[in-house]
């Protein structure tokens, strides 16, 4: 089967981020028109809803923006949209997937939900769909196996309304490929990424030196050093898909923003915390060849000079502990810094002068990102 010229792309957004993640997308999109206008031509119409955004495109663009967005935790490949009552008709539509376009071999992937449709039981929907997948492998035989990632399959059925799409992104995005040490309780990487996006939106500039004084593993000066540059760190499995061999030419995947060179340090008070941050650094510069300074220091006590021209941005010590809650504040008051972003429950906050742009979850808990004011 010819390739179509249009795809439906959905892409998987943390609940409260979806305002973010489009402002990215659009902003990366017309960079992107410069530096791929083969790929990246037309700005698509995005449409939001509650965790997620969606966008048509040609192939080729709506894959290769795994390699570039960082606030978005999957992407998917819309592959079909009808309704169905019965086990006979959903065989009988998914059989038609051109699934010898996306899948090198056999070993599939189907995962499958349920609400509020007589097609409710989770395992016959999965095994209907392998047996579509695999009648469409004797009409067609798969490549053999050359698979580094899983293919997986998602079928959503709401009130008789199925939905198939196809993951693109193999692994969460949010596991870039360069940070395998974490301690307890991690700052999620996309929750990072839009703590830093929203800053250079709120303060519309973007900071050359950042600083985190209560930098954990690393994660925020990680992600603020490579928002405006491609991963290419981790593979996704998209790369395996025969689509992409007749659609997408090999690509330099080049930065955005490459002009900026973004001074990253921080300091972190924990010795296990420390430990997981220097193992992390070394590999880190191994892959992407960029250096994060770091010092095993109370933020509090910490003689640190701080201009104009940096950025403070932080995920502080928060949690049932009163002292905990009061770290960031006390940081604040000692320090003043002219700017500064935080991901942090209310009580953090409480008595700073700060803009609230959005609010969200951090494991579970309710946090807001929050920016100082001018």
């Amino acid at each position: 089967m010819a390739p179509q010229e249009n795809y439906f792309f959905y892409f998987i957004i943390t609940p409260g981020l979806e305002d973010l993640a489009r402002e990215e997308l659009l902003e990366k999109w017309k960079q992107l028109q410069i530096v791929h206008p083969d790929i990246f031509k037309n700005a698509p119409d995005i449409r939001s809803s509650i965790g997620g955004l969606s966008i048509s495109t040609n192939y080729a663009a709506g894959a290769s923006l795994n390699h570039y967005l960082k606030i978005p935790t999957r992407i998917l490949l819309r592959l079909d949209t009808f309704r169905s009552r019965d086990l006979p008709k959903l065989y009988e539509r998914l059989r038609k997937i051109p699934w010898e376009n996306y899948f090198r071999d056999d070993s599939v992937f189907v995962k499958a939900s349920s609400h509020g449709s007589r097609l409710k039981i989770k395992e016959r929907i999965v095994n209907t769909a392998l047996s579509a997948i695999r009648n469409r492998q004797e009409h067609q035989s798969f490549r053999k196996k050359f698979l580094d990632v899983p293919q997986t399959v998602l079928i959503r059925i709401v009130d008789d309304d199925v939905t198939v799409s196809l993951d693109l992104s193999g692994e969460f995005l949010y596991l870039r490929g360069y940070k395998p040490h974490n301690p307890e309780a991690p700052l999620r990487e996309t929750l990072a990424a839009a703590l830093y996006f929203s800053a250079c939106l709120n303060f519309k500039k973007q900071f050359h030196q950042i600083y985190d004084p209560f930098c954990g593993s690393g994660t925020l000066l990680f992600e603020a050093q490579q928002f405006w540059k491609p991963n290419t760190h981790r593979p996704f499995a998209f790369s395996n898909f025969p689509i992409t061999a007749k659609l997408l030419t090999p690509q330099k995947w080049t930065s955005l923003g490459s002009e900026i060179d973004i001074k990253a340090w921080g300091s972190e008070k924990n010795s296990k915390e420390f430990l997981a941050l220097e193992k992390n650094i070394e590999i880190y510069s191994k892959k992407t060849k960029m250096s994060v300074d770091v010092h095993h220091e109370d933020a509090l006590s910490a003689n640190v000079q701080l201009d104009g021209e940096t950025l403070v941005i932080t995920n502080p010590p928060y949690g049932q502990r009163i002292e905990d809650s009061a770290l960031f504040r006390e940081y604040i008051k000692k320090n003043s810094p002219k700017a500064w972003a935080v991901i942090a429950p209310q009580e953090v906050l409480r008595s700073l002068s700060c803009r609230k742009t959005h609010e969200t979850t951090n494991g579970g808990l309710g946090v807001h990102i929050a920016i100082s004011k001018d």
